[in-house]
This record gives C-alpha cells, sequence and structure tokens, in this order.
C-alpha cells in the first residue's frame, strides 16, 4: 500500500499511515503512563534501585509530555494531514498552509530535531518557506510518491531538475514497485 490517500470532489486526502497512527498511539502516550509507574516505584523507594526510577522518570516524563504536545494535532483519529488539489493550476494544502505546484521551487524531506517531526519543505519562487508536518505519520517514501506522482508533473522545469536529482526511481523502484507515469514531451532522468 502506498498512500492512505481517499479522493473527494477532485481533491486527494492523504491520511497518515495506520501502522505509523499505531505506532505512535502506543509509543507516546503509552511510554507516558509507563514512566508515571516508574516514578510512583521510585518515590516508594522500596528498591535498590529507587533512585534511577526517579532520576529516569523525571527526565523522560518531561520529554514525552512535551513530544505529545508537538504530536496531539496529529493523533486525532480520521485527520486528513495534506490536501492536494490537482492539475496544471493545483496547489497542495495543509491546515492554513497551501503552495500551488507551479510555485514550487524545491522539495524537501527532513526530521525537524526540536521536536524530533518530519516535515515537508516547500521552497517557492519568492522565497517563502511553507512547512507541513507529517506528524511522523507519513514515511519518507510515501512523501516521495506523492510529489512524484501528483505534483511533479505540474511543477516548472527548474523544480523538476532539482526533483530528479533528489529522487532516485531505480531505489525507489526497487523498494515500493513505483514508477513514474511518463510526462508527454517532458524529458524524465533516470
Amino acid at each position: 500500500m502506498f498512500l492512505n490517500l481517499r479522493k473527494k470532489n477532485n481533491i486527494i486526502q492523504i491520511k497518515g499511515s495506520k501502522l505509523l497512527y499505531s505506532v505512535l498511539m502506543i509509543a507516546y502516550p503509552g511510554g507516558f503512563l509507563g514512566m508515571l509507574f516508574v516514578l510512583r516505584e521510585g518515590i516508594r523507594f522500596e528498591s535498590n534501585y529507587s533512585l534511577y526510577y526517579l532520576a529516569s522518570s523525571l527526565i523522560f516524563i518531561p520529554f514525552l509530555v512535551y513530544q505529545l504536545l508537538w504530536y496531539f494535532p496529529g493523533l486525532i483519529p480520521g485527520k486528513v494531514l495534506i490536501k492536494i488539489i490537482p492539475g496544471e493550476y493545483g496547489e497542495i494544502k495543509s491546515g492554513g498552509k497551501s503552495v500551488k505546484f507551479k510555485d514550487i521551487n524545491e522539495v524537501s524531506f527532513y526530521r525537524r530535531p526540536i521536536n524530533l517531526m518530519n516535515v515537508i519543505l516547500f521552497e517557492t519562487r519568492n522565497g517563502k518557506k511553507v512547512r507541513i508536518p507529517t506528524y511522523n505519520l507519513i514515511d519518507d517514501w510515501q512523501v516521495d510518491i506523492m510529489v512524484d506522482k501528483y505534483i511533479y508533473p505540474h511543477m516548472n522545469e527548474q523544480a523538476r531538475t532539482v526533483w530528479d536529482r533528489k529522487i532516485d526511481l531505480k531505489e525507489l523502484f526497487e523498494s515500493t514497485t513505483y514508477k513514474r507515469e511518463e510526462l508527454g514531451d517532458t524529458p524524465i532522468n533516470h
């Protein structure tokens, strides 16, 4: 399965992976509850490891609360993370942010060090940078397929050249069996 998407009224709605959603729902709230249990055991001082329990819980509880606050908007069941309006005059939307395909100069996918969240970064012709958080619910290869299939055909020539340098279609095909559809008269590298 490539993307968790649904087409509705000529709009492509992309949701997060159900597997990654399950992992996050178990990891952060489960980790938080686990650390509360460790804190409780440390406060009792019934073990030789009570100081270790206290120290680890006092370190990890704030970290998990911080992470949970960042990821909470993405953990809402059924939330549409990204909307793509396909076509020559199409755009990509997420929350209150939107970018027209023709305005894109470069597309990047990276992990923010402040919250460990994967983000899609669109740099536009006028120098504007639009960051769309994926809440780690869309994997990097899924972003590659999403951009290549729905956005790439409508980007300007410079942006296509930059995207062709970033993506390895052979490796993407070997790992996911995704193959780019030929674009009329547009030369395709790889």
